[in-house]
C-alpha cells in the first residue's frame, strides 16, 4: 500500500519544484516510463522509416553552403582547410534532395509536438491523480487527456508554429525570438489548464498566459533548472549509446534499428521528466495564485481520495 500524500498546498520554488519532480518520477517510474513508452514508441518507429531522409551533419553542412556560400572559399589552396578538401558540399543539395530532407524533418517535429503536447496532457493528469490517491492509473490517464485530445493537438500546432518563428527569430534578431520565448514561457502551462480545467484552445491559452503573469521569471527559471538536467541526462545517455556505432556503419539498416531502439529508450526515461515539471509549475501557480489545494485538486480531476469513495464523476 503506497503512502498517501499529505494536505499540503502546492507553494514551492524553483528548486523545492525540481525535487518534487524526481521525488514523484522515483516513486512512479514504472508507470511514468510506460505513460511515455506508449508515446515514444511510434515517434521511435517514424524515425526509424525517415532515418534515412533525416539530416545529417554533413546535410547541414551542405545547406550552409547553398544558402551562406562557403566561407572556406576565403582561403588559400595551401590552407590545411580549404575549399577542396570537401569540394562536394560546394555541390550542395540537388532541389529534390533539398525538398526530401525539409519534408522528412517537418514531419518528424510536427509528429514529435503533437505527441509530446499529448504526453504533458496524460502526465498532468497522472500527478493530479498520485495526488490524490497515492497511486497512478495509466488508462484513466490517457483517458482524461483523449477527453481534450483536439484541443491538445490544436496546442501542439501552435507549439510547432511558435518553435519555428522562435528559430527565424533568433536567427535573424535577438529581439524577435526573445518576444517568441516570452510567448512561450506564457503559454507553457496550456495543456495543463485544458486537461485538469476542460478548457477548448483559446480558452487555455489564455488561462496559461493568466497563471504566468506576474511568475514569469520564476516559471522561466524552473524551465531553465529542468532544461539543463534534461540536458545533462541527454549527454549521459548519449555517452551510454556510444557502443552501438560498432554494430553497423553509420547509416546502415542494423546501425539505424539499433540507433532507434536506444533513443526509444533515452526519450522514454527523460520525457516525464519535462512532463512532471510542467505539472508542478501549473499546480504552483495556482496554489499562489488561488491557494489551490488537494480538496480543489480533487474535485477538478474527477477522483475523491480512497477512504471517500473515489471516483466522483
Amino acid at each position: 500500500m503506497e503512502q498517501q500524500p499529505t494536505q499540503t498546498p502546492f507553494r514551492r520554488s524553483p528548486f523545492e519544484i525540481l525535487g518534487e519532480c524526481f521525488t514523484i518520477y522515483g516513486r512512479h517510474f514504472r508507470k511514468l516510463i510506460l505513460i511515455a513508452l506508449i508515446i515514444q514508441i511510434p515517434l521511435a518507429i517514424l524515425e526509424f522509416a525517415i532515418s534515412d531522409r533525416l539530416p545529417s551533419v554533413e546535410d547541414f553542412q551542405a545547406l550552409q553552403v547553398s544558402f551562406a556560400g562557403d566561407p572556406r572559399a576565403e582561403l588559400p589552396p595551401s590552407a590545411e582547410y580549404s575549399l577542396t578538401e570537401q569540394s562536394e558540399l560546394a555541390e550542395a543539395l540537388s532541389i529534390d534532395e533539398l525538398v526530401g530532407l525539409m519534408t522528412a524533418l517537418t514531419v518528424y517535429v510536427i509528429a514529435t509536438l503533437l505527441l509530446q503536447t499529448f504526453l504533458t496532457g496524460v502526465i498532468v493528469y497522472a500527478v493530479g491523480m498520485q495526488y490524490v490517491t497515492g497511486s497512478i492509473d495509466v488508462g484513466r490517464s490517457y483517458g482524461r487527456a483523449w477527453w481534450r485530445v483536439l484541443t491538445l493537438v490544436a496546442l501542439g500546432v501552435l507549439s510547432f508554429g511558435v518553435f519555428v518563428l522562435m528559430i527565424i527569430g533568433f536567427a535573424l534578431l535577438i529581439v524577435p525570438g526573445l518576444i517568441v520565448l516570452t510567448l512561450v514561457i506564457f503559454w507553457s502551462v496550456a495543456a495543463q489548464a485544458a486537461v485538469i480545467e476542460g478548457y477548448k484552445p483559446i480558452g487555455a491559452l489564455k488561462r496559461s498566459f493568466g497563471l504566468v503573469r506576474g511568475d514569469w521569471w520564476r516559471t522561466f527559471a524552473v524551465w531553465i533548472l529542468i532544461g539543463l538536467v534534461i540536458f545533462g541526462l541527454g549527454i549521459v545517455l548519449g555517452l551510454l549509446a556510444t557502443p552501438i556505432t560498432l554494430i553497423d556503419e553509420p547509416g546502415g539498416v542494423l546501425w539505424r534499428a539499433a540507433n532507434a531502439i536506444v533513443g526509444l529508450l533515452g526519450s522514454a526515461i527523460i520525457a516525464p521528466i519535462s512532463a512532471i515539471a510542467g505539472a508542478l509549475i501549473y499546480l504552483n501557480l495556482r496554489g499562489r495564485k488561488e491557494d489551490y489545494d488537494l480538496n480543489a485538486l480533487s474535485e477538478q480531476v474527477g477522483i475523491a481520495p480512497p477512504g471517500d469513495g473515489g471516483l466522483i464523476r
